[in-house]
């Protein structure tokens, strides 16, 4: 189930990021032509820098939105894995099948894999992060 809001996360942001390249290749197209650039006034010049500027904090901030959103995301799945272990040992315990010092090592192996899941989930996060901010800046 957290599979689905990541994809919705990440689609929204893409959606943003979309079309406000859009806007910003008008702009950017308008300025590309020498003709139309030499009719500029240095305050018009000004006042379309100030313009993509704006459009930088908004990318910015989309791009932190979803930094934030998909930490969220990871912060949940800790807590399912952790509620989900809990009750597993607490059940296993019960059944007395194993015994608790071969349950503990046999939970201790499967929150490894799941944390290690976790980290993996983090440093990709953390990746799409850095090259969203740096694709954004140049």
């Amino acid at each position: 189930t957290l599979e689905p809001r990541i994809g919705q996360a990440i689609n929204l942001t893409q959606k943003l990021l979309g079309e406000n390249s859009e806007e910003l290749k008008v702009i950017i197209d308008r300025l590309e032509n020498p003709l139309t650039l030499k009719t500029y006034t240095m305050t018009q010049l000004y006042d379309v820098w100030d313009v993509i500027a704006n459009h930088s904090v908004s990318r910015q901030h989309w791009i932190n939105q979803l930094d934030e959103s998909l930490h969220a995301i990871e912060d949940d799945r800790k807590g399912l894995v952790t509620n989900v272990l809990r009750k597993f040992a607490f059940t296993l315990e019960r059944i007395g099948h194993l015994m608790p010092p071969d349950v503990n090592r046999l939970l201790e192996k499967n929150s490894q894999a799941m944390n290690v899941t976790i980290l993996t989930n983090l440093r990709h996060y953390a990746d799409l992060f850095s090259k969203l901010m740096k694709v954004d800046m140049t």
